[in-house]
């Protein structure tokens, strides 16, 4: 049983209702992380090398509207393994 895994939600909802306000990655055995997430014409909009800091859908100190986002994600987890993940995540306002 591998005891090193990873959750990358695909939405979140910062409308201020206190479910699902920021993006965070999830996981068991996560030892180091790099989480960068851009807007469509590829500019960072966030990043963060820590597991317990979240994404609240602002970027400069403005709400975003609702888009699409595209992250990369890499790290390894405390066995060794290295992870790389590239995708998209939808924020919905």
């Amino acid at each position: 049983v591998n005891s090193c895994t990873i959750f990358i939600p695909n939405t979140f909802t910062p409308n201020g209702d206190w479910e699902n306000d920021e993006f965070f990655v999830r996981g068991f055995g996560i030892g180091i992380i790099d989480i960068k997430i851009y807007n469509r014409w590829g500019e960072r909009v966030f990043d963060t090398d820590d597991q317990s800091e979240g994404w609240n859908g602002e970027s400069r100190g403005k709400f975003l509207s609702t888009g699409v986002f595209a992250y990369i994600i890499k790290g390894e987890f405390v066995n060794g393994e290295t992870f790389d993940f590239k995708g998209n995540l939808t924020l919905i306002r």
